[in-house]
C-alpha cells in the first residue's frame, strides 16, 4: 500500500464517519424541534478580556470578535415557524429579501437557481428521518 492509497482510505473513512454523525445530530435537532424544545439558547456577550492566545495582537482581535453584538443574540427557532416558511417557499412564493433583509430582484436569477430554490425537497428530507 502506498501513500496515495492510504490517503484515499482515510478520506473515505472520515467521510463516512462525518456523514453518520451529521445525520445523527440532524435527527436529534429535528426531534427537539418537534417536541417544542429550544434548539439554541443565546448567550450574553461578555466584555471581560479572555486569553485566547499567547500572541497579544491575536488575543485582542479575538476578544473584539467575541465582544461584538453580531454574535450576541440568536433568534429562537420553533418547528412551526420553519414549516410555515418552507411551505411558503414551496408554493412558489420565494422570499424577496436576502438574509440581511435587503430586497432581491428575482427576475435576474438564473433559471437553474430559480429551479433549485422552488423545487419540492420534501422527499429528500424524509430520507433523513
Amino acid at each position: 500500500m502506498n501513500k496515495k492509497d492510504l490517503i484515499k482510505i482515510i478520506r473515505e473513512v472520515v467521510k463516512r464517519e462525518i456523514k453518520s454523525v451529521v445525520k445523527q445530530e440532524l435527527n436529534e435537532v429535528l426531534s427537539e424541534m418537534e417536541q417544542g424544545r429550544v434548539v439554541h439558547k443565546s448567550k450574553k456577550a461578555s466584555t471581560k478580556k479572555t486569553n485566547f492566545a499567547k500572541n497579544p495582537t491575536l488575543n485582542n482581535i479575538l476578544n473584539e470578535t467575541a465582544n461584538t453584538s453580531d454574535f450576541g443574540d440568536w433568534p429562537e427557532i420553533d418547528a412551526n415557524s420553519l414549516r410555515a416558511k418552507f411551505a411558503g417557499m414551496q408554493d412558489g412564493a420565494a422570499p424577496q429579501t436576502d438574509i440581511n433583509n435587503r430586497p432581491v430582484d428575482t427576475s435576474n436569477l438564473e433559471p437553474s437557481l430559480g429551479k433549485a430554490l422552488t423545487r419540492d425537497y420534501s422527499e429528500l428530507v424524509k430520507r433523513f428521518k
